[in-house]
């Protein structure tokens, strides 16, 4: 049976309470059987220094989504990493997922402030000409969003909402569904010693067990564990 899939990328570091109310918007406005959480080992455009080890912010996502059977952590981009580098390209991301899962039909998922910057993603138009796209709104990135080289190449394919074709590539901007959290912001509170909010109680207690986003959180000694995660 085709089962419609969104796959949304995220850094989860650490995760938060926008990440699953966004979800479930796309979920249901897109009828969407599934939504995989895709949290990556390293984010390209994003310092390493301050990114909490891959298992402990999968282990926040599925406290984040323990009640929610249909958005599925996943740490399945760890084993795509080419040699020699820390990160997997989008692109490669989803080729791999239509060619592991052929019969389901795939939509990316990402926030305004990647659609700004998106024409400086590795083969990023190998993305916009083969997979349909749901840019969720984050306040103070609209503009540059729609404004940006990677708009202005996939203005044919832009959609409402409501006409999206997830056999085809396209892209619809879901300007009534807000990111308006930052990790950023909650890891400054954190390391502020302050109590951040739009954090799970359970996420808060596994930062503060396992001494994540401290000023000085070099993470020594803790290493990923290979065989840890979802793989799906």
């Amino acid at each position: 049976m085709t089962k419609r899939i969104g796959a949304f990328g995220a850094s989860a570091n650490p995760p938060h309470n926008a990440y699953l109310e966004v979800a479930k918007a796309v979920h249901k406005r897109l009828q969407l059987d599934e939504i995989w959480l895709l949290v990556t080992p390293q984010n390209w455009q994003k310092q390493r220094a301050g990114m909490a080890p891959l298992k402990d912010r999968l282990a926040m996502c599925h406290l984040l989504v323990q009640h929610q059977s249909w958005l599925i952590p996943s740490d399945i981009e760890k084993n795509l990493v080419p040699e020699g580098q820390d990160y997997v390209p989008t692109a490669e991301t989803l080729k791999h997922l239509n060619v592991t899962h052929p019969d389901d039909q795939f939509i990316w998922i990402m926030g305004a402030d990647n659609l700004a910057k998106f024409h400086t993603w590795e083969r990023w138009q190998e993305i916009a000409d083969h997979y349909p796209m749901a840019i969720l709104n984050r306040p103070g990135y609209s503009d540059a969003a729609l404004a940006s080289p990677a708009a202005h190449y996939m203005a044919d394919q832009k959609y409402a909402v409501e006409e999206m074709d997830l056999n085809q590539p396209g892209w619809c901007f879901m300007e009534d569904v807000d990111m308006d959290l930052s990790s950023t912001g909650i890891r400054e509170k954190l390391a502020a010693g302050q109590e951040p909010d739009g954090v799970p109680e359970e996420i808060l207690s596994y930062i503060l067990q396992n001494k994540l986003y401290q000023t000085n959180a070099n993470y020594p000694g803790r290493q990923d564990d290979p065989s840890s995660g979802v793989q799906i």
